[in-house]
């Protein structure tokens, strides 16, 4: 059995040898946080985008297992956000709560957040997929949430545009990271 100071370096240095240069071809990313408490997962990281690790990621992916990617043409991330759930909390409550926060943003109004059918990604786990129309102003974003037993899983697409149409060049990539997810933390437990 390998000890788990062993795992976190393993999972340590296959996230910062991907870091350090953008991918050529797709890789298979591992990401937890540093006591791997509140995330474990592991995902296919498609070429053409690096890790955003100049945009204070480093520190969220060591707490909390989020992690975050930019396009190379510096117009599309792509951040993944997992998130503990409250004692008795649902994913719709928790989606809830995201629209809720997401109308603090300038332009942000309830019909600007949709629910889009169009994105149909094979997931092992129940997920809800949500168009982000001008929230904030200039930009469009998919947020897709995903349940887990113990756990929320958000996973970001926010392109820089106008319209449903900006996110046409950057959604197979976006639907490559969603079905190659998978959640590795506590799997016997949850």
């Amino acid at each position: 059995m390998i000890p788990a100071r062993a795992l976190i370096l393993v999972f340590i240095c296959v996230f910062c040898s991907v870091v350090s240069a953008e991918q050529s071809e797709n890789a298979l990313i591992n990401v937890s946080d540093s006591t791997l408490t509140q995330a474990s997962y592991f995902f296919t990281f498609p070429s053409g985008w690096t890790a955003a690790v100049g945009e204070n990621v480093t520190p969220l992916t060591n707490l909390t297992g989020f992690w975050s990617a930019k396009h190379k043409d510096g117009l599309a991330w792509i951040r993944i956000m997992p998130h503990k759930k409250n004692k008795d909390e649902s994913g719709a409550d928790f989606v809830q709560t995201a629209k809720q926060n997401a109308l603090r943003n300038p332009g942000c109004t309830l019909d600007s957040i949709q629910e889009y059918p169009s994105l149909h990604p094979t997931l092992s786990y129940p997920y809800q997929v949500y168009y982000f129309d001008n929230c904030p102003p200039d930009t469009c974003s998919l947020e897709v949430f995903v349940e887990l037993p113990a756990h929320v899983v958000t996973f970001l697409l926010e392109v820089k545009g106008n319209g449903e149409d900006c996110l046409a060049p950057y959604i197979e990539d976006f639907r490559k990271v969603l079905t190659s997810f998978r959640w590795t933390l506590g799997l016997a437990n949850e």
